[in-house]
């Protein structure tokens, strides 16, 4: 994916609902690039369950929606993640899925949420590569997923910065 393309439309996204910072954008590019070498996967590869540009997994996204719906100040963000409404209950399901992972607009969002809901510190300067992977790797994909705060730092700059 452009990466260029990717950070004007997270910014126009994150703008749209009021969620936009620097900070936020780079902390997306970062999470992209390090989950899915910056859209080149849109399912976790050896059939695991994640999805999309950022790997979020169903769990995850289940549980930021019920997020969503508990807060009020999200009440515009849910049309936007209407590829989550479940065409089945209490769980994800494959045309579910399909729709979550056509809508990029979705995705964006969903990640963002996510960071906004699980982190109780503020994101990390956008200049600070070392702590937005620290950041990343504590919150986003936690002691037990693969990435590393090395190999997240490589796959930034390669994808974002090269």
């Amino acid at each position: 994916m452009d990466k260029g393309q990717l950070r004007e439309l997270i910014q126009l996204v994150l703008k749209e609902y009021d969620l936009y910072s620097r900070d936020a954008e780079e902390i997306l590019m970062l999470t992209c690039a390090a989950e899915s070498n910056m859209g080149k996967y849109i399912k976790q590869v050896g059939g695991g369950p994640a999805l999309g540009i950022f790997q979020c997994e169903p769990a995850t996204l289940e549980w930021m929606e019920n997020q969503v719906y508990r807060h009020s100040k999200f009440a515009g963000v849910r049309n936007a993640l209407s590829p989550l409404d479940r065409q089945h209950e209490n769980s994800l399901h494959e045309e579910d899925e399909i729709n979550f992972i056509c809508s990029l607009k979705a995705q964006i969002l969903a990640c963002r949420l996510v960071y906004y809901f699980k982190t109780p510190k503020a994101l990390p300067n956008y200049k600070d590569v070392q702590g937005m992977a620290e950041y990343y790797k504590k919150y986003y994909n936690s002691i037990l997923g693969a990435a590393t705060v090395e190999g997240t730092i490589i796959k930034y700059n390669k994808y974002v910065k090269g």
